[in-house]
């Protein structure tokens, strides 16, 4: 028998478990409507309330310092919402038997790419089928983005480049947070990656107002970023079954520090991985001006380059996992 008090470090051998039986129970849920619901109610409640600091404190008639400050409050009080909320339930389900239920079905809601595969699928047929209008509807929820008119190869391009942003923002930061830290831990990650989808835009509304939520981003993100290439490296090599030196060159530290570097890394793995050009800026449209291109091969993506992308992803999250397996194993064996 295990004992589910869940001491939080990768040491522990309980919280490996749970972890990696909360990955298998969330892609099972994830066929499943009712549960993508409440997958996304603590999504729902952090965006109000991200949405509430932002429509009282970040007023255009303010200064950029006043709303800076103003936003890095705003922040703070929602993080340390959210953590203390899911501290008190790590510690409830130390003292009281069973509670430790709670904090699984927390751990479910939290980690996982709630079936981002099956949507790029989605857009892939549509793109297939010529319907534009559609994939452009279903980019912008997907990415919070506002699209209008893009081309056929800049369509695929934004749905190959969202794969490669949500590798180490869903798969690997999540898992990284929790094993490092528990379940405020990842609670905190997770909080700081929805309020940056809010406002974490680098334009004149939010220059000011998001600067510490992107700060914040760009930290917690880092590290899980340049493991996820790594992995990326790994399995493109095990695809292609080639060393090709465009792969080893998505592996170098290179423009440490540049804007968005944290998601420009995993692009330029994608893109190295899969023989393609990829924008270098696909979060925020107002960073807008001259196109920063990552990776060496063809810009004209096409379809088979999508299913190719999902793949890729598929595999990468799979090695993460088998990982995750081997050290629960690891543990038990010691």
């Amino acid at each position: 028998m295990f004992n589910f008090s869940i001491p939080y470090y990768i040491e522990s051998s309980d919280s490996l478990i749970l972890l990696l039986l909360a990955i298998i129970i969330e892609i099972a849920l994830n066929k499943l409507n009712f549960f993508i619901y409440i997958f996304e109610l603590p999504v729902k409640f952090i965006e109000y309330l991200t949405s509430w600091f932002d429509r009282k404190l970040n007023k255009q008639t303010r200064s950029h310092k006043d709303r800076a400050v103003r936003g890095f409050i705003s922040v703070l009080i929602i993080i340390s919402i959210s953590y203390a909320l899911t501290k008190y339930i790590s510690y409830l389900s130390q003292e009281i038997s069973l509670f430790w239920i709670f904090e699984f079905l927390l751990l479910i809601i939290l980690i996982g790419d709630k079936n981002l595969c099956a949507k790029i699928n989605e857009i892939a047929s549509a793109l297939q089928k010529q319907q534009a209008a559609l994939v452009i509807r279903k980019l912008n929820v997907l990415t919070s983005q506002n699209y209008k008119t893009e081309d056929h190869y800049s369509l695929a391009r934004i749905a190959i480049q969202k794969l490669a942003i949500s590798f180490p923002s869903l798969i690997i930061a999540p898992l990284f947070w929790y094993l490092i830290f528990g379940l405020p831990g990842l609670a905190s990650y997770k909080t700081i990656s929805i309020i940056h989808e809010k406002i974490g835009q680098k334009n004149k509304n939010y220059q000011g107002f998001g600067f510490s939520i992107i700060q914040l981003n760009k930290i917690f993100l880092f590290i899980p970023a340049v493991l996820g290439r790594g992995l990326i490296l790994i399995v493109g090599i095990l695809i292609s079954r080639t060393f090709e030196k465009n792969l080893l060159q998505s592996f170098m530290l290179k423009d440490l520090g540049s804007d968005e570097y944290q998601y420009k890394i995993s692009i330029l793995a994608f893109a190295n991985a899969l023989g393609l050009a990829l924008h270098g800026s696909p979060i925020n449209k107002n960073l807008s001006g001259k196109k920063n291109w990552l990776g060496e091969g063809r810009a004209k993506v096409v379809i088979a380059d999508i299913e190719n992308a999902v793949r890729l992803y598929k595999y990468s999250s799979l090695f993460v996992q088998i990982c995750l397996l081997y050290l629960v194993v690891l543990k038990l064996l010691t």
